[in-house]
Protein backbone atom coordinates (compact mmCIF):
# COMPACT_ATOMS: atom_id res chain seq x y z
CA UNK A 1 0.00 0.00 0.00
CA UNK A 2 1.39 3.39 -0.92
CA UNK A 3 0.67 6.85 0.39
CA UNK A 4 1.90 10.28 -0.58
CA UNK A 5 3.52 12.47 2.06
CA UNK A 6 2.66 16.07 1.23
CA UNK A 7 4.18 17.53 4.40
CA UNK A 8 7.42 18.38 2.58
CA UNK A 9 8.09 20.15 -0.70
CA UNK A 10 9.19 16.84 -2.24
CA UNK A 11 6.47 14.30 -2.76
CA UNK A 12 7.80 11.06 -1.36
CA UNK A 13 6.23 7.71 -2.06
CA UNK A 14 5.85 5.61 1.11
CA UNK A 15 5.21 1.92 0.68
CA UNK A 16 4.40 -0.61 3.40
CA UNK A 17 4.56 -4.16 2.10
CA UNK A 18 5.20 -7.70 3.31
CA UNK A 19 8.93 -8.22 3.69
CA UNK A 20 10.61 -10.37 1.07
CA UNK A 21 13.73 -12.51 1.06
CA UNK A 22 15.57 -9.70 -0.75
CA UNK A 23 14.93 -7.46 2.28
CA UNK A 24 17.12 -9.54 4.62
CA UNK A 25 20.33 -7.62 3.88
CA UNK A 26 18.78 -4.09 3.85
CA UNK A 27 16.90 -4.81 7.11
CA UNK A 28 20.06 -6.20 8.73
CA UNK A 29 22.05 -3.12 7.65
CA UNK A 30 19.25 -0.85 8.92
CA UNK A 31 19.39 -2.47 12.37
CA UNK A 32 23.21 -2.54 12.46
CA UNK A 33 23.42 1.18 11.72
CA UNK A 34 20.77 2.08 14.31
CA UNK A 35 23.01 2.02 17.36
CA UNK A 36 20.10 0.50 19.37
CA UNK A 37 20.85 -3.14 18.56
CA UNK A 38 24.03 -4.89 19.63
CA UNK A 39 25.63 -7.50 17.35
CA UNK A 40 23.82 -10.36 19.11
CA UNK A 41 20.45 -8.61 18.71
CA UNK A 42 21.02 -7.93 15.00
CA UNK A 43 22.06 -11.55 14.35
CA UNK A 44 19.04 -12.83 16.32
CA UNK A 45 16.60 -10.75 14.24
CA UNK A 46 18.41 -11.65 11.00
CA UNK A 47 18.16 -15.37 11.88
CA UNK A 48 14.42 -15.02 12.65
CA UNK A 49 13.88 -13.34 9.28
CA UNK A 50 15.84 -16.02 7.42
CA UNK A 51 13.91 -18.75 9.29
CA UNK A 52 10.63 -17.01 8.38
CA UNK A 53 11.38 -17.38 4.67
CA UNK A 54 12.75 -20.92 5.04
CA UNK A 55 9.86 -22.30 7.09
CA UNK A 56 6.96 -20.02 6.20
CA UNK A 57 6.16 -19.43 9.88
CA UNK A 58 3.06 -17.37 10.59
CA UNK A 59 4.94 -14.36 11.91
CA UNK A 60 4.28 -11.07 10.17
CA UNK A 61 7.18 -9.09 8.71
CA UNK A 62 6.50 -5.72 7.05
CA UNK A 63 8.95 -3.42 5.29
CA UNK A 64 8.63 0.35 4.94
CA UNK A 65 10.12 1.87 1.82
CA UNK A 66 10.59 5.45 0.78
CA UNK A 67 11.75 6.19 -2.73
CA UNK A 68 12.61 2.47 -3.26
CA UNK A 69 14.84 2.38 -0.15
CA UNK A 70 14.13 0.26 2.93
CA UNK A 71 13.62 2.71 5.81
CA UNK A 72 11.75 0.61 8.36
CA UNK A 73 10.70 -2.83 9.52
CA UNK A 74 8.04 -4.31 11.77
CA UNK A 75 7.74 -7.89 12.96
CA UNK A 76 5.30 -9.65 15.26
CA UNK A 77 4.72 -13.25 16.29
CA UNK A 78 1.83 -15.06 17.92
CA UNK A 79 2.27 -15.52 21.67
CA UNK A 80 2.49 -19.20 22.55
CA UNK A 81 -0.26 -20.52 24.83
CA UNK A 82 -2.36 -17.36 24.49
CA UNK A 83 -5.59 -17.08 22.52
CA UNK A 84 -5.25 -14.42 19.82
CA UNK A 85 -2.37 -12.54 21.44
CA UNK A 86 0.55 -11.32 19.34
CA UNK A 87 3.82 -9.64 20.31
CA UNK A 88 5.36 -6.78 18.32
CA UNK A 89 9.01 -7.82 18.57
CA UNK A 90 10.67 -5.41 16.15
CA UNK A 91 9.66 -1.93 15.04
CA UNK A 92 12.40 0.25 13.70
CA UNK A 93 12.52 3.26 11.38
CA UNK A 94 15.74 4.83 10.13
CA UNK A 95 16.45 7.89 12.34
CA UNK A 96 16.46 10.37 9.43
CA UNK A 97 13.02 9.05 8.41
CA UNK A 98 11.37 9.27 11.82
CA UNK A 99 8.36 11.55 12.33
CA UNK A 100 7.37 11.08 8.69
CA UNK A 101 4.64 8.52 9.30
CA UNK A 102 6.51 5.27 8.57
CA UNK A 103 6.16 3.87 12.09
CA UNK A 104 2.48 4.77 12.25
CA UNK A 105 1.87 3.15 8.85
CA UNK A 106 3.77 0.02 9.89
CA UNK A 107 1.62 -0.32 13.04
CA UNK A 108 -1.58 0.39 11.08
CA UNK A 109 -0.74 -2.32 8.54
CA UNK A 110 0.20 -4.79 11.28
CA UNK A 111 -3.20 -4.18 12.86
CA UNK A 112 -4.88 -4.86 9.50
CA UNK A 113 -2.97 -8.14 9.10
CA UNK A 114 -3.68 -9.17 12.69
CA UNK A 115 -7.38 -8.36 12.38
CA UNK A 116 -7.60 -10.79 9.46
CA UNK A 117 -5.98 -13.42 11.71
CA UNK A 118 -8.63 -12.79 14.39
CA UNK A 119 -6.06 -11.42 16.84
CA UNK A 120 -7.42 -10.01 20.09
CA UNK A 121 -4.42 -8.27 21.58
CA UNK A 122 -1.07 -6.87 20.46
CA UNK A 123 1.74 -6.44 23.00
CA UNK A 124 4.93 -4.47 22.74
CA UNK A 125 7.70 -4.39 25.32
CA UNK A 126 10.36 -1.72 25.57
CA UNK A 127 12.91 -0.30 27.96
CA UNK A 128 12.15 2.16 30.72
CA UNK A 129 15.44 4.00 30.13
CA UNK A 130 15.26 7.68 29.23
CA UNK A 131 16.83 6.88 25.84
CA UNK A 132 13.61 4.94 25.03
CA UNK A 133 11.22 7.76 26.03
CA UNK A 134 10.56 8.58 22.36
CA UNK A 135 9.57 4.94 21.68
CA UNK A 136 7.21 4.88 24.69
CA UNK A 137 5.63 8.15 23.58
CA UNK A 138 5.19 6.78 20.04
CA UNK A 139 3.42 3.63 21.28
CA UNK A 140 1.00 5.75 23.31
CA UNK A 141 0.35 8.05 20.32
CA UNK A 142 -0.53 5.16 17.98
CA UNK A 143 -3.01 3.58 20.38
CA UNK A 144 -1.09 1.36 22.77
CA UNK A 145 -1.85 1.58 26.50
CA UNK A 146 0.87 1.14 29.10
CA UNK A 147 -0.11 -1.99 30.99
CA UNK A 148 2.82 -2.85 33.26
CA UNK A 149 6.36 -2.02 34.27
CA UNK A 150 8.77 -4.61 35.64
CA UNK A 151 11.62 -2.93 37.49
CA UNK A 152 15.23 -4.00 36.85
CA UNK A 153 14.14 -6.48 34.15
CA UNK A 154 16.81 -5.85 31.50
CA UNK A 155 19.47 -4.76 34.00
CA UNK A 156 19.65 -2.90 37.30
CA UNK A 157 17.78 0.36 36.71
CA UNK A 158 16.34 -0.73 33.35
CA UNK A 159 12.65 -1.63 33.57
CA UNK A 160 10.61 -3.54 31.00
CA UNK A 161 7.59 -1.41 30.03
CA UNK A 162 4.72 -3.39 28.52
CA UNK A 163 2.10 -1.79 26.27
CA UNK A 164 -1.04 -3.41 24.85
CA UNK A 165 -3.46 -2.62 22.05
CA UNK A 166 -6.86 -4.30 21.69
CA UNK A 167 -7.47 -5.37 18.12
CA UNK A 168 -10.59 -4.33 16.21
CA UNK A 169 -13.13 -7.08 15.67
CA UNK A 170 -12.56 -8.64 12.28
CA UNK A 171 -15.35 -8.32 9.71
CA UNK A 172 -14.57 -11.98 9.01
CA UNK A 173 -15.37 -12.85 12.64
CA UNK A 174 -18.43 -10.58 12.89
CA UNK A 175 -19.93 -12.01 9.69
CA UNK A 176 -20.18 -15.48 11.23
Amino acid sequence: VASIDQSTCNLRLKVIRPSSKSDITPITLLLESSGHFDEEGVRFIEAKLVRHFETGDEGIWLTAEQDDTVVGVAHCDREALANGTWNLLTLWVRPDCKRQGHGTLLVRHLVEHLTMKDARLLLVETSGLESFAEARSFYARVGFRQEAEIQDFFADGDAKVIFTMAMPISTKASAS
